[in-house]
C-alpha cells in the first residue's frame, strides 16, 4: 500500500498539472471604448457619417475653390421721377427724344464676390444691364467704385435698347461699383445683369438686404444650418478620438482594412468640414456687397 501511495501521488500531480495547462488563461475585460465601437448603432452611425461627409467634402472643396463670383443686387428703393396721372399736360423730352409718362430711377450694385480676379481679357460675351421688354434708358453713370484702379466703366451706345454695358480693367474681391440708370417704365421692371467670363457662365443674383432688419441676408436658416455644422463638426471629431484612441491600444493585426479607411476617410471629412465652418461662420457675418449694404 504504501509503495501504491508513492507511485499514485506523482500521476496525481502530473494530472493536475496537465489540466491547468489545458485551462485557457483568464483574459481581460474590454474597455469602454472598445465595447462602444463593439456596438452595432455606433458602427451604424459611423458609417452613416462616413457616407454623409464623403461627398460633401468633395463637393464643398470644389465649391471652395478660387472662381471669380461676379454678384449684383438691384436697390429695392426705386425712385419714381415721372408717374403717368401726375399731368396730363407735361412732356418730358431729353436730348430731344420724347419720354414716356413713366419715368424710374434704379441703382445696381455689382462687385466680384468671388476668390479669383476677374480681368477684362477674361470676359467672353461682354456684361449688360438690361430691362425686359426693351424699355429704353435715358441715362447711366457711376455712382461708386471700391477703387479706382478697376477702371470701371459704362457703354451707353444702345441704351435706347434698354441696354447698359459695363466693363473694367480688373475685378478682384470684393471689387466693384454702384451703378444708377434713368429709363423709361414703372419702378417694378425687372433688371438683370447677364454675361460671361472664364470661370462663370451665370452671373450671380442675390436678394438685397433689408435695412429695416439687422439680420444677415443668409436669414435664420442659415445661422440654423451654421450650428449645424458646428454640431456635425462635434460629431465627426468625437468618431475621429475614439478611432485613434482604439488604433493606440488595440493590435494592429486586429484591425482590418476597411477600418482603417473608414477612419482616414472620416478624419479627412471631419478637417475638411472645420474648415468650411469656419469659412461660412465668417461669411454669415459679412455684409451683403462691400458697400456695406
Amino acid at each position: 500500500m504504501v509503495s501504491y501511495d508513492l507511485v499514485r501521488a506523482p500521476a496525481n500531480k502530473s494530472t493536475e498539472g496537465q489540466m491547468s495547462m489545458n485551462e485557457p488563461a483568464p483574459q481581460s475585460q474590454p474597455s469602454w471604448v472598445q465595447r462602444a465601437f463593439r456596438n452595432p448603432y455606433v458602427g451604424m452611425t459611423g458609417w452613416l457619417a462616413t457616407v454623409v461627409s464623403v461627398p460633401l467634402a468633395i463637393s464643398l472643396f470644389i465649391a471652395g475653390q478660387e472662381a471669380p463670383d461676379l454678384t449684383y443686387f438691384v436697390q429695392p428703393d426705386r425712385a419714381s421721377l415721372v408717374a403717368a396721372g401726375d399731368t396730363s399736360d407735361l412732356r418730358i423730352t431729353y436730348k430731344g427724344r420724347d419720354l414716356a409718362k413713366n419715368v424710374s430711377a434704379a441703382q445696381i450694385v455689382i462687385w466680384n464676390a468671388g476668390k479669383r480676379p476677374i480681368r477684362h481679357e477674361d470676359i467672353l460675351t461682354p456684361y449688360l444691364i438690361s430691362l425686359t421688354e426693351s424699355h429704353p434708358v435715358v441715362t447711366a453713370k457711376i455712382v461708386k467704385v471700391t477703387n479706382p484702379v478697376t477702371e470701371f466703366r459704362i457703354d451707353d451706345a444702345n441704351i435706347l435698347k434698354g441696354q447698359v454695358g459695363i466693363e473694367w480693367r480688373v475685378l478682384e474681391k470684393n471689387d466693384g461699383a454702384i451703378i444708377q440708370i434713368i429709363y423709361e417704365g414703372d419702378t417694378d421692371v425687372p433688371i438683370q445683369v447677364a454675361g460671361i467670363a472664364i470661370g462663370q457662365r451665370l452671373v450671380d443674383f442675390r436678394k438685397p438686404p433689408d435695412p429695416t432688419k439687422r439680420t444677415n441676408p443668409k436669414g435664420v436658416l442659415g445661422y440654423v444650418g451654421i450650428a449645424l455644422m458646428y454640431i456635425w463638426d462635434l460629431f465627426l471629431i468625437v468618431i475621429c478620438f475614439f478611432a485613434l484612441r482604439t488604433l493606440l491600444t488595440a493590435p494592429l493585426k486586429q484591425i482590418k482594412l476597411r477600418a482603417w479607411i473608414m477612419i482616414a476617410v472620416t478624419t479627412m471629412a471631419g478637417v475638411g468640414m472645420i474648415f468650411v465652418t469656419v469659412d461660412e461662420t465668417r461669411n454669415a457675418f459679412w455684409n451683403s456687397s462691400p458697400f456695406g449694404n
